[in-house]
């Protein structure tokens, strides 16, 4: 047999994949062409089974095909597709291997010179596709996490607060469930930071949001609303259950003994705060948000190291 036979022979079983390739029904070709067409069904990185349509029956595999099923190619030969676990029609079938092995699957019937046809078959190898996405979705989780959580304190940010806020005004207005949202703020934090200079001043920060958070974790969500300022929302408790609750917080953090307390004008560090309820202060976020800021701003003025609530002593106008 003369080189050309053998060739032209070779592009009987494989012409197949060079038309998947470059999309383009062949016909004919120089030798050359031919034989750069054999050179690619054995360098594509996709395994390739060329079949007969009739039976099955695999005709040809390339390399590539060998290792998805981890037998040398010349081994495929011979055998059925449903033998190597290839079952389905069609395109981008997404199938796993007899072997384990997860593969989408390309089927397709070919006409090679208008008097024999094959059946290719392209597997694409997923398992580094699988691998490449499950990275790329953690990475996207952390993404998110990050642009959710303050960077200090590790405590949810504002976005995430905002978030928050939201679904659980959402929930109460669905079920007529309370809601309380306080803003807290931490008393003289100026002072703090111009005596202990701004590494103290962040690490009260940090001890603050951990001791509010560790108060609060079974009840409530905790957030850092910028500066010295933190927003605790406390869903499903009445205004005086979540009053108790950040009374709570506030005697932990004045018990803590920060060491930075010592120098505060009250001899230990302190917080204020202003709680505002759904429905009695208000039915929208703003308006909520902004009695529990009014409020806050009475507890400043009452001397600080206080909870006030709007149905404590004369009660705030609604806000709607």
């Amino acid at each position: 047999m003369d080189y050309a036979d053998t060739v032209y022979k070779m592009v009987d079983r494989r012409k197949a994949i060079l038309q998947s390739l470059f999309q383009d029904r062949i016909v004919g070709g120089s030798l050359p062409e031919l034989a750069s067409y054999a050179d690619l069904f054995f360098r594509t990185p996709d395994g390739v089974l060329l079949t007969d349509p009739n039976s099955g029956t695999v005709l040809d595999a390339n390399p590539a095909a060998g290792r998805l099923f981890g037998m040398p190619a010349i081994e495929l030969v011979g055998k059925t597709v449903t033998e190597l676990g290839v079952f389905g029609r069609g395109n981008a079938i997404e199938a796993r291997l007899n072997n384990g092995v997860e593969v989408k699957i390309d089927r397709s019937l070919m006409r090679i010179q208008d008097y024999f046809e094959v059946e290719q078959v392209l597997l694409h190898d997923q398992t580094e596709v699988k691998k490449a996405q499950v990275l790329l979705q953690a990475a996207n989780e952390k993404l998110k996490s990050l642009s959710l959580t303050d960077t200090l304190t590790g405590l949810p940010n504002r976005r995430a607060l905002e978030e928050r806020l939201e679904k659980e005004l959402s929930t109460a207005l669905n079920s007529g469930s309370p809601l309380s949202v306080a803003f807290v703020d931490i008393d003289h934090f100026k002072k703090l930071n111009d005596t202990h200079g701004h590494a103290g001043g962040d690490r009260v920060l940090i001890l603050v949001a951990q001791l509010l958070q560790e108060t609060l974790k079974r009840d409530g969500f905790v957030a850092r609303y910028g500066g010295e300022e933190f927003v605790c929302i406390l869903p499903g408790m009445s205004p005086q259950m979540a009053k108790f609750a950040l009374e709570l917080c506030r005697k932990s953090l004045e018990e803590s003994r920060i060491p930075e307390g010592a120098t505060q004008p009250l001899g230990k560090v302190t917080a204020s705060f202003g709680m505002a309820s759904f429905p009695e202060d208000g039915n929208t976020l703003d308006g909520i948000l902004k009695v529990a800021d009014l409020l806050l701003y009475d507890a400043k003025s009452q001397g600080r190291n206080i909870v006030v609530t709007s149905f404590i002593g004369q009660p705030l106008k609604r806000v709607s």
